[in-house]
């Protein structure tokens, strides 16, 4: 696909814009920013405003940028690599293949990584798990700008290896992750033939500082913690380091190691990973042509972080207050080196999170937390109950599947001669009776959709893939937690504390206007290439939004 040229694409950019008002013109900016905050909730943008700095970048955001806090990922799995695949890509699971962040392959019937490929290990690091999109069957926003232009730039960085390369796309420049131990950025041989030297650099001068300076205290005012919970809560972290200033890194090891593993678990990991990204503008090409180039900046400490502490902490507070100040520093860089209007960025999230399940019961709210291996048990009990016949017997072999998922052993029903579909149904109507289960969905209604019409059906419809999909799937009741954690939280659910997010576009081509679309993380990609001048390949489920004429 050749690049339209500047007029051309003013014209289009200008029709996706007015779909909703008014026709814009709208020049193409120097560089695209995503901006992915992994567990970025829509309620931490107006619960924390009033405290956000005056200069602060969230603040600008919300200040200045289309605003829709209505937002959602159209998928049940809500988990990082799902979640980023689907807003770089505009694609569902169903379409982009990326099922968990482990999914089941049933071929091999076996677990596979989504982001992990034995052919691309990452460079200086043998050990580590071996790192490409090869698991990813659609291509993203980043190649589409490629395809347009190939002289256009695309860059990826994180601190979680899935989250760089979900969101890079097929044919990056660069993605780089942390090797959590190392206090180090990586990338693979997908990526690149050898560590860029300006990244071994970034690596030596940059962690060492930041392991001096290791102390998370509060940075708020005492209101800024004002709809907190307690700080002191037994089922935060680790249940004894649950109150700042939190220094437990400095007794749990000595030196930099240590340090290095527990950055990612406070806001310093976030910290360095927009450092990185400063780093990356100024020593590689992006953004010095006439060519729009893209940049995806993924915030993973803020997940890690929240699950350990949940929504209603005080870390959680002064992780956001934190966050709003680097972004600040950050997007005043991005003005500097590219002029205020020289960028678009836009910001989301791969999933929300659920509050922890023991305050949720103090509240009075719906929450309890379920051992997995106590579910596991009580399926069982029940699985095992169910009689097939006397040529099928009362028990089909299965493995637990992750993301709720079981798997049957299809071999075994093979040689009983028991249809599969039958086994599955049965099983299905067996879970359903346990009252922590919501539902129960079948591949079999997955991939003929015919469960798209119930409650949260259309969600495991879109989260369905050949071969990548368990044979049952089980959506809990909202404010179960089922885990093998005895403190902390986690997401992945089709309810909405986990499927909603924030979707913030910025910059010259977006009025600043708070909107109540119900839009998708899907419908993200699309709005971008569509402003771009760029056409859409045909794996895009989602649609551009549109806007009126931004002042």
């Amino acid at each position: 696909m050749k690049r339209m040229s500047r007029g051309i694409g003013v014209i289009v950019a200008a029709i996706v814009v007015g779909s909703c008002g008014q026709t814009q013109q709208t020049d193409q900016p120097k560089v695209i920013i995503s901006l992915v905050v992994d567990q970025l909730r829509p309620d931490f943008l107006t619960r924390f405003y009033d405290h956000f700095a005056p200069d602060g970048g969230l603040r600008r955001l919300v200040d200045h940028g289309s605003v829709f806090l209505n937002a959602y990922h159209a998928h049940a799995v809500t988990a990082t690599a799902l979640g980023h695949a689907s807003v770089a890509t505009g694609a569902h699971p169903r379409t982009h293949g990326i099922t968990g962040n482990s999914f089941w392959y049933a071929p091999a019937v076996e677990f596979r990584y989504a982001a992990g490929d034995p052919a691309h290990p990452v460079i200086g690091y043998p050990a580590a798990q071996p790192i490409s999109p090869a698991n990813l069957q659609v291509t993203a926003l980043s190649d589409w700008m490629k395809d347009a232009d190939p002289t256009s730039l695309a860059y990826a960085v994180a601190i979680k290896d899935r989250a760089a390369s979900m969101s890079a796309g097929q044919r990056p420049d660069g993605a780089y992750w942390y090797i959590g131990g190392t206090g180090e950025f990586a990338t693979s041989t997908y990526y690149e033939a050898a560590l860029p030297d300006w990244l071994d650099r970034f690596n030596t001068s940059q962690i060492s500082g930041l392991w001096r300076d290791s102390v998370w205290s509060k940075i708020g005012s005492p209101e800024a913690y004002g709809d907190c919970r307690a700080d002191s809560f037994v089922y935060e972290n680790d249940g004894i380091h649950v109150t700042f200033p939190h220094t437990e890194h400095m007794n749990a090891d000595t030196g930099r190691t240590a340090y290095s593993r527990l950055i990612r678990v406070s806001p310093f990991g976030d910290m360095l990973t927009l450092t990185l990204a400063e780093s990356l503008l100024v020593n590689t090409e992006l953004g010095q042509d006439k060519v729009a180039d893209y940049l995806s900046v993924c915030l993973s400490s803020a997940d890690y972080t929240g699950h350990a502490y949940g929504p209603y902490s005080h870390e959680i507070a002064d992780y956001y207050l934190r966050l709003d100040i680097r972004l600040g520093q950050f997007f005043s860089f991005l003005d500097e080196r590219f002029g205020e209007d020289g960028w678009w960025l836009v910001l989301s999230s791969d999933h929300g999170v659920l509050p922890l399940p023991e305050e949720l019961a103090a509240r009075g709210e719906s929450g309890v937390r379920i051992s997995s291996d106590s579910s596991a048990q009580e399926i069982m009990s029940v699985l095992d109950t169910i009689d097939f016949g006397p040529d099928g017997g009362r028990w089909v072999p299965y493995t637990f599947a992750g993301s709720a998922g079981i798997a049957l052993d299809r071999d075994s029903l093979a040689a009983a001669g028991i249809a599969p579909d039958r086994v599955r149904s049965r099983y299905a109507a067996a879970i359903r009776s346990l009252p922590y289960v919501a539902d129960v969905f079948t591949v079999d209604e997955l991939r003929d959709r015919s469960a798209a019409d119930r409650p949260l059906g259309e969600l495991f419809v879109n989260n369905y893939y050949p071969d990548r999909t368990a044979d049952l799937i089980i959506a809990w009741q909202p404010g179960v937690l089922v885990t093998s954690w005895r403190q902390g939280t986690n997401h992945g659910s089709p309810h909405r504390y986990d499927t909603d997010i924030p979707i913030v576009f910025y910059g010259s081509a977006f009025p600043a206007e708070r909107r109540s679309d119900r839009i998708r993380s899907v419908d993200i990609a699309p709005t971008l290439a569509g402003l771009l001048g760029i056409d859409l390949p045909e794996s895009v489920d989602g649609v551009a939004v549109g806007f009126e004429t931004a002042p």
